[in-house]
């Protein structure tokens, strides 16, 4: 049994801790609690440790742990914000993990250029963020192996999974829910949350093999595919229709907004396979997922985390 530590209790922590408290002790770290991040605590509490604690507590915890997981991120806000979440943050808990096996969660949109994605080398070679997002995951990544050379770094592409609350999700089980479901030429590399689990589980119990790398399954999926698994998970008929790319834009939140430029791309999973084998699709997970948000509408806790 490993002593796990995850740091920023969000859809991809609390995924990532009911998958490892099967065999481990995890304590998961949380800031402020919403209606979901309560929820995912009443789900788990016989089960994992939840502690609320900042960055100045954090030194008693990592000394308590084996394996040190970070998840504080963030996709929006200004540069201030961004650059706290996505730096100084993850760069705090590097320093403070060195001796410790510490794994550090990025992102997988660094400002790549092409749609055949490998593994950059040196770090950072070639890569040309034009967002703030962009920028501060990747200096976040620099810092993070500056201080701490031995960090592993996940770069995770479209993450989906049973318990995710992020604002795509929603808007794609509120669509289903009544029964529209539009035809976008949009897809994306994907990755279910069991397999960064299972991913970060190996990692705990030896080398990574590289230090930075994509965790993404082989495979891109289309938005309509999301959108079909809701829609059996919720046992709705739906009726699409066609809408220009271009249109979309308009209507979508500004932080997916943003990812359409990485729409066809594809993204190496050589390093994930090597991990885990078989990375298939794991559509019975969405379709959880919308019970799971059917659930949160039910006990008025519906809201984009």
């Amino acid at each position: 049994m490993t002593r796990f530590l995850l740091v920023g209790l969000g859809f991809i922590a609390s995924a990532v801790a009911e998958e490892l408290s099967k065999k481990h002790e995890v304590t998961v770290t949380y800031r402020n609690l919403n209606p979901v991040k309560s929820k995912y605590i009443e789900m788990m509490r016989n089960r994992v440790n939840f502690v609320r604690a900042g960055l100045n507590e954090m030194g008693p915890l990592i000394e308590k742990a084996e394996v040190v997981v970070n998840f504080v991120g963030d996709v929006k806000g200004n540069e201030e914000t961004l650059r706290l979440a996505n730096v100084e943050v993850p760069k705090a808990l590097a320093k403070m993990s060195v001796g410790k096996k510490f794994i550090h969660l990025s992102g997988a949109t660094l400002g790549q250029l092409g749609t055949e994605i490998e593994e950059e080398e040196p770090h950072g070679n070639g890569l040309s963020p034009s967002t703030p997002f962009e920028r501060t995951k990747l200096e976040g990544e620099r810092e993070v192996l500056s201080v701490n050379p031995s960090a592993a770094i996940m770069r995770p592409t479209l993450v989906y999974g049973k318990l995710a609350a992020h604002v795509q999700f929603i808007t794609i089980y509120k669509l289903v829910k009544i029964g529209l479901v539009p035809k976008l030429a949009i897809n994306y590399m994907p990755i279910s949350t069991t397999y960064i689990s299972r991913a970060i589980e190996i990692m705990a119990e030896s080398k990574p093999p590289r230090s930075y790398f994509y965790a993404t399954e082989c495979e891109p999926i289309s938005v309509g595919e999301l959108f079909s698994a809701f829609a059996s998970g919720l046992g709705r008929k739906y009726r699409s229709f066609s809408i220009p790319t271009g249109l979309a834009k308009v209507f979508l939140p500004s932080e997916i907004r943003s990812l359409l430029r990485y729409s066809g791309v594809k993204f190496s999973c050589s390093n994930m396979r090597q991990l885990l084998g078989d990375l298939r699709f794991r559509k019975e997970e969405l379709e959880e997922n919308a019970r799971f948000l059917s659930l949160l509408e039910k006990e008025n806790r519906l809201i984009p985390t």
